[in-house]
C-alpha cells in the first residue's frame, strides 16, 4: 500500500487525510488513541510481556513535482516514499498480519502514527502524546522507522540553533573610518567557528561527529552604507554524551569579539541504548548493522523521559527530501520480514 499512501498528500499540518486512510486500511482494528492529528494503536497487554512501539510520522516536506507517485524499476517513487510512507506501509501490514494470523508473539506490539515531524521540535506532538497516553509510557523500546536502509541507528545528535549578533556603527562606504563595520567584526569573531572540522566522539563504541556551521547571515541595508548590525545563524550538532547546557557553553567558547548570542532552540540528543536486550534481539532478527544516528530524530524525545528508542526503517537516507525520492520494494519486504521475526523471537 506504499503507493496509495504516497498519493495522499500530507505536508506538515495537513496529515488528516492520511490519518483517515491509515484508519481505513487497518480496519477492523481501530486506534485506541486519536490525539493531536496522531494515532496510537495499543495492544491488549499480557502480564510480563514487553511492549514494543513502532512509530512513524505521517507528514512530508513540500512536494517537488513528485506527485502522483509511480512504481518503476523495483521501487516506489514519489513524495515521502523514503521518508517515510514506505515505513508507514510496513507498519500497516504489521497491524494487518497480527490481526489476521494472530501469531504467537513474545512481544506486545503498539503502533504510533504521529504528525509534524518535519517541523521544528516545538511543533512535535510527542510530549503531548506521552502525557495523554499512559500505555505509550510503558514501552520497553520504541522503534522509530526513520529511513536507515534497514540498519539500526542508535542515539541521535543534539541540535542547537543560535543567532549571534555583531553591532557596529553605520557610515558612508566611501568613509568607512567614520563607522564600524559589523560584518567585518563577524568575520573576525567567527574565525574559530569557520576553522572547526568534524570532531569524532565515541559513545558506547559508536562514532558520532560533532559539527558547527554558520548557516545564514543577515546584514547590510545598501551597497553604499557600512553595516551597523549583522546576525549570523549558527547550527551545532553535538554528541549524545553532552548535556544541552554543555553544548551551549561550547558554542559560546567559539565566538570572539563583542557579540550577543541568542539560543533559538536546543534539542537534546538521544541516549545510545546499547544495553537494551531488545536492541540485540532486533539486530539478530534483521541481521542489521549497528550505526550511530548522525542527525536529530524523535528518539531524543523518548529517551528524555526514560524510554529507550532506536531508528530502523526501510527508506534510503540518500533519497529523503529529494525530488526523485524513492524506496526499494525489496527494502520494504526486508523490513517487514525483520519485524515479523523480531516480534516472534526468531532469526
Amino acid at each position: 500500500c506504499t503507493l496509495d499512501l504516497v498519493n495522499i498528500e500530507s505536508v506538515s499540518r495537513n496529515e488528516a487525510a492520511l490519518a483517515q486512510a491509515v484508519t481505513s486500511l487497518t480496519e477492523p482494528i481501530a486506534p485506541s488513541v486519536v490525539h493531536d492529528d496522531s494515532l496510537f494503536f495499543a495492544p491488549a497487554r499480557r502480564p510480563g510481556v514487553p511492549l514494543v512501539v513502532f512509530a512513524g510520522h505521517l507528514d512530508t516536506v513540500p512536494p517537488q513535482d513528485n506527485l502522483p507517485g509511480r512504481i518503476d524499476d523495483g521501487s516506489v517513487h514519489g513524495l515521502g516514499a523514503s521518508d517515510m510512507k514506505g515505513a508507514l506501509a510496513v507498519m500497516v501490514e504489521m497491524i494487518r498480519w497480527l490481526e489476521r494470523d494472530d501469531p504467537d508473539t513474545s512481544l506486545d506490539c503498539g503502533f504510533l502514527f504521529f504528525a509534524r515531524e518535519e517541523l521544528p521540535i516545538d511543533a512535535s506532538p510527542i510530549t503531548g502524546l506521552l502525557e495523554a497516553t499512559p500505555e505509550l509510557r510503558d514501552a520497553s523500546l520504541v522503534v522509530i522507522m526513520e529511513p536507515t536502509a534497514n540498519a539500526i541507528q542508535l542515539g541521535c545528535l543534539g541540535n542547537l540553533n543560535a543567532d549571534v549578533t555583531y553591532r557596529g556603527a553605520s557610515s558612508h562606504s566611501a568613509r568607512p573610518w567614520l563607522g564600524d563595520n559589523a560584518i567585518h567584526g563577524a568575520i573576525s569573531g567567527l574565525q574559530k567557528v569557520a576553522g572547526t572540522t568534524a570532531r569524532e566522539v565515541t559513545v558506547d563504541g559508536l562514532g558520532f561527529y560533532e559539527v558547527v556551521n554558520v548557516t545564514g547571515i543577515d546584514g547590510g541595508i545598501a551597497r553604499n552604507i557600512i553595516p551597523d548590525e549583522v546576525v549570523c545563524h549558527l547550527n551545532f550538532r553535538y554528541a549524545p554524551n553532552r548535556m544541552p547546557d554543555e553544548a551551549e557553553a561550547e558554542l559560546r567558547s567559539l565566538i570572539a569579539g563583542d557579540a550577543t548570542l541568542s539560543v533559538i532552540g536546543n534539542a537534546s540528543p538521544g541516549r545510545v541504548a546499547t544495553d537494551n536486550d531488545l536492541v540485540e534481539r532486533l539486530r539478530a532478527a534483521s541481521d542489521a548493522a549497528l550505526e550511530p544516528k548522525q542527525s536529530w530524530t524523535n528518539v531524543a524525545e523518548f529517551t528524555a523521559v526514560g524510554i529507550d528508542a532506536v531508528n530502523f526503517g526501510p527508506g534510503a537516507p540518500e533519497y529523503a527530501h529529494r525530488a526523485d525520492e524513492q524506496v526499494s520494494i525489496d527494502a520494504l519486504a526486508a523490513s517487514f520480514g525483520a519485524l515479523q521475526r523480531f516480534v516472534l523471537g526468531t532469526q
